[in-house]
């Protein structure tokens, strides 16, 4: 892969569209889950099923992205960030072009892969690339952007789930932009042994508002999950009707 498109522009708008690919990974499908609930309804234990779909992909990330991190330096971080765009796209879109729910959640599962991919690799990059006030710009900018996108993404999710839920896989496809573009805008930084600054960072203390951050965003976290996965089913006006499909959609 060469670094055609050489325009700094150009390269921060890549990872910025690569930072909203994240938003997607779960939320996206939240509004279609009473309808493949319905869709599956002769499988037994159909909603825990169905809410794994929503989780799955969280399970891989916390997995896999560890490992991911420590093959990042071999691998090359453009490589990496252009198979992790791959898997993305394939998984993803699954559940839009498969037909059993076992094999969908398969799909899910292996999307986690890519989206810990995506997730590491960006910020990795944003760290190589930029520095001091730049870097802690772009991370503001990258933040806004994961927002932004889930405006967009997940209303859009939202409208496709009124036409048919499996169209609210194709929302996924959206990474093909990031894909065509990061072989032509994105470069392999020169990097430095990781093993050069173990010592000083073991020494390095948190503070304590650190701590907090990190119990905030675990908080903010779980709540993504638990809000789409139980609240529907918890609802008393939005039980399942197993006989009229439309009635979910009116919940």
């Amino acid at each position: 892969m060469s670094y055609i498109i050489r325009n700094k522009k150009v390269l921060e708008t890549t990872l910025l569209l690569a930072s909203m690919l994240t938003i997607l990974a779960n939320a996206i499908i939240a509004p279609a889950l009473p309808l493949i609930s319905f869709e599956f309804n002769q499988v037994e234990r159909i909603e825990l099923l169905t809410k794994m779909m929503l989780t799955l992909p969280a399970l891989t990330i916390a997995v896999s992205a560890p490992v991911i991190g420590r093959f990042l330096n071999k691998v090359g971080r453009v490589k990496m960030l252009f198979g992790s765009l791959l898997i993305y796209l394939i998984a993803g879109t699954s559940g839009y072009w498969l037909n059993n729910l076992y094999s969908i959640l398969i799909g899910r599962f292996v999307f986690g892969i890519g989206v810990a991919g995506i997730m590491t690799v960006s910020t990795t990059l944003i760290g190589d690339y930029f520095t001091g006030a730049k870097r802690e710009r772009f991370m503001g900018l990258q933040g806004a952007f994961v927002a932004l996108g889930g405006l967009i993404f997940i209303t859009a999710a939202g409208y496709l789930t009124d036409i048919s839920w499996k169209l609210t896989f194709l929302v996924y496809a959206f990474s093909i932009v990031v894909i065509v573009l990061v072989p032509f805008t994105l470069y392999e930084p020169e990097t430095e042994d990781a093993n050069v600054n173990v010592n000083a960072a073991a020494n390095t203390s948190v503070s304590a508002i650190i701590w907090l951050v990190y119990l905030s965003a675990f908080i903010t976290t779980v709540s993504f999950y638990v809000i789409p996965t139980q609240y529907i089913w918890q609802n008393e006006s939005c039980k399942f009707k197993k006989t009229n499909p439309v009635n979910l959609q009116k919940c």
